[in-house]
């Protein structure tokens, strides 16, 4: 389907469609006539104007935009005529259309009312690196569409993560990027879920049904410099090897988790970087009054000059290999594991309320917890999946793991403390210079297999005041 929808000429998107065999208003002898009556305002003889259009919201939201099968023809294709709200209109990567607004002569740039957002959620480039913001907000919002078979989870997405692995090193396990393993892993709900029915593994977001997002990706994955930002505000490193298994072979792979090795090639101009990569003095001046540090440079890559990173990245010359082998829906590893105690919720974190397809309205954000030892000393937070704290019982134990560190510098603004809300709040914490912590999970057992639960944080210093032991994990 990938290579259907990017190769099409154009795509039909039946918005106003209340299912799939609704058909298109307008053709004649096969469906309703079409209609649409353009409010314009005449003010004088050469003086008229015309009600602005009305686009997508999510207060006009269509049987469609609640789909999961439908998102992926609207993403890859790269031009797609739309019907909604009675009216039609064009949208290709540069620019939108509506019928009743003309076109730019030929040789004029679309005008600003015509040009599109390239930040705008159906908007999608055939990379040739990997972008994981570009993959974490393609997640976010087909996690929070609907499917009538909750088996289709990852079927209904397959088409963008192909499209995506031809510039992902190592593709995706289970809708996880291999080569960013450590981030995809810190997934957080944002407004409760529901379980999907099927072989989903509980640490993988396809397990769940509703919106999502990669926790502190703004500030730890910084890969194209902006003029503003020398490198990532927070640093996660791996804590873990992770090992998948194949169905066919019972054979056990190290699962390709190596940001790292690319990001140090920022910080160590001794290591010998990739083919087609070089480093470089920025083109213009940075956009911020921080003055750019006497030892900052970018990186190019010559298949792609017009692009400076902060540091190197496996770049496709050709499309990477699709891996095609069954893979197990359990993890192999080796982790930290101590048992804190879930506290009451965390009263820094604003509860916000936004529109959820799974509950067919406007719902409240979950909530953040707080995690104390047995004590009673603060130590980290959880990120829950509920909405109401009278859903979780302040006391439960809480078996943890650890699945990476970071490491947060303090900014003149304390722009960091925002994303990491107990940096700010906490007494303990709130004023350290630099705030270290550990990516944990909290986890459950069932027989001989462990499953995932929540995602949350631990301060170092008081995951190193527990008793740890050293465990062998089957994650599910």
């Amino acid at each position: 389907m990938a290579s259907i929808y990017s190769r099409s000429y154009f795509t039909i998107v039946a918005v106003d469609a209340p299912d799939a065999n609704h058909g298109l208003a307008g053709l004649p002898g096969t469906s309703l006539p079409r209609t649409y009556d353009m409010t314009k305002l005449d003010f004088s003889p050469v003086c008229s104007m015309i009600k602005a259009p009305v686009f997508e919201s999510q207060f006009n939201i269509k049987e469609w935009h609640r789909r999961c099968w439908t998102f992926q023809e609207r993403i890859l294709s790269n031009r797609n005529i739309v019907f909604f709200e009675g009216r039609v209109f064009w949208e290709c990567q540069q620019s939108v259309w509506t019928e009743e607004l003309g076109d730019a002569p030929d040789g004029l740039v679309a005008s600003r009312s015509s040009r599109r957002n390239l930040n705008d959620r159906y908007s999608f480039d055939f990379l040739k690196y990997p972008d994981l913001h570009i993959y974490s907000k393609l997640v976010s919002i087909y996690n929070g569409r609907l499917l009538t078979h909750q088996t289709d989870g990852l079927n209904a997405f397959s088409a963008i993560l192909h499209a995506l692995g031809r510039s992902f090193r190592g593709g995706f396990l289970h809708g996880m990027p291999e080569l960013f393993f450590d981030f995809a892993m810190l997934w957080k709900p944002l407004y409760p879920q529901k379980r999907r029915n099927g072989p989903f593994p509980s640490w993988s977001w396809v397990s769940w049904e509703g919106n999502v997002a990669l926790s502190l990706l703004k500030k730890s994955h910084r890969l194209i410099y902006d003029g503003q930002d020398f490198g990532a505000a927070i640093e996660i490193t791996p804590e873990v090897t992770w090992y998948k298994t194949s169905e066919r072979t019972g054979k056990r792979i190290c699962i390709d988790n190596s940001y790292i090795s690319f990001q140090l090639m920022r910080e160590d101009s001794s290591i010998y970087l990739p083919s087609g990569w070089s480093r470089a003095k920025p083109a213009g001046s940075p956009l911020s009054s921080t003055t750019v540090p006497e030892d900052f440079c970018i990186f190019r890559h010559g298949n792609i000059p017009d692009v400076e990173f902060l540091h190197p990245v496996p770049v496709a010359t050709e499309p990477f290999f699709q891996d095609s082998e069954p893979w197990s829906n359990r993890l192999r590893f080796k982790a930290e594991r101590s048992v804190l105690y879930l506290g009451p919720v965390f009263k820094g974190y604003p509860q916000k309320d936004g529109w959820s397809n799974v509950w067919n309205g406007f719902v409240s954000s979950c909530l953040l917890f707080s995690v104390f030892d047995k004590q009673g000393q603060w130590c980290g937070v959880i990120h829950s999946n509920v909405a109401d704290e009278g859903e979780m019982t302040p006391g439960q134990e809480c078996d943890l793991i650890i699945i990476s560190s970071g490491r947060a510098h303090r900014d003149r603004n304390d722009a960091v403390k925002v994303w990491l809300e107990e940096w700010k709040f906490v007494e303990e914490i709130r004023e350290l210079d630099v705030y270290e912590f550990y990516n944990i999970l909290w986890v459950e057992n069932k027989g001989d297999v462990t499953y995932r639960k929540a995602l949350g944080r631990i301060w170092k210093t008081a995951w190193n005041r527990q008793r740890i032991e050293s465990v062998d994990i089957v994650l599910g």
